[in-house]
């Protein structure tokens, strides 16, 4: 798990999702991107088996290259890589983890998303050992660059992994696969504009798939399984589109401590 915290801790949500991983993984790493006080540093070591804390560069992808040189990967049946911009599990990981693994995919993640270019969403991707040793896994890591910028590590590792293992003939699936029609297309209502244009539509069309699927349906996601919330709908960019978390805690099957991170 890669994690930036300005503040220099461990953030409640973060070692919730630390020690819930401790249900499907045998080892648990934490990456940290920024400087931990000694109480962050206590608390990490209680729900992680090693912790790395490195400078704040080449952002997840980084972090995770760091922590992978560091592992024998030939140890490992199965890797996840996943980072603290994620809220949960807010269902039980076990049962899920299960269902993907025996659904026989070499590559997974929660959300296939098409926006910009189809891909599995960073915040969670796990792998089988057919690519985690083999050539092609490590060629790509030793690859992975310190970009400063935030838009170029996404264009280039996060939209551009998942072609790359497709391409190399590996397999991809996700919790929450492609939409297909019609419930891929969408129905917003449109402002009305000033000065609005006779014939001007009322209604216009959006194709989901296409959307940042994990911010914009988050609610539609966590009903059909989905079992994380984005962390920037609760504290960040993102607020203004969380329309009803009560609904969300109020979803079947939920189990998450949300008076911790004092929701």
């Amino acid at each position: 798990m890669a994690q930036f915290d300005p503040q220099g801790g461990l953030p409640e949500h973060v070692r919730i999702h630390l020690d819930r991983l401790g249900d499907v993984a045998t080892k648990r790493v934490l990456v940290s991107n920024s400087p931990m006080n000694k109480a962050a540093q206590v608390a990490a070591e209680k729900v992680a088996e090693k912790v790395i804390v490195r400078p704040n560069i080449g952002w997840d992808f980084a972090a995770w290259r760091d922590a992978i040189a560091e592992e024998d990967m030939d140890e490992w049946d199965h890797v996840i890589l996943t980072n603290s911009s994620v809220v949960g599990p807010l269902f039980p990981l076990e049962p899920i983890v299960t269902q993907m693994e025996n659904h026989g995919s070499n590559v997974w993640g929660m959300v296939l998303s098409r926006q910009h270019t189809p891909h599995l969403q960073s915040y969670f991707l796990a792998f089988d050992k057919s690519v985690t040793q083999s050539k092609i896994w490590t060629d790509w890591w030793n690859s992975v660059e310190d970009l400063s910028d935030k838009k170029a590590v996404i264009d280039k590792y996060e939209l551009g992994f998942t072609k790359h293992l497709k391409d190399n003939g590996f397999s991809v699936s996700a919790v929450a696969p492609d939409l297909t029609f019609p419930r891929s297309l969408r129905f917003f209502k449109r402002a009305r504009p000033s000065g609005r244009l006779k014939g001007y539509p009322a209604f216009f069309v959006r194709d989901a798939r296409k959307s940042n699927r994990s911010v914009e349906f988050s609610e539609e996601l966590i009903r059909d399984g989905l079992p994380y919330l984005k962390a920037s709908l609760l504290w960040g960019i993102d607020q203004d589109l969380l329309k009803d978390l009560d609904s969300i805690k109020s979803t079947e099957g939920l189990d998450f401590p949300w008076k911790r991170i004092g929701f």
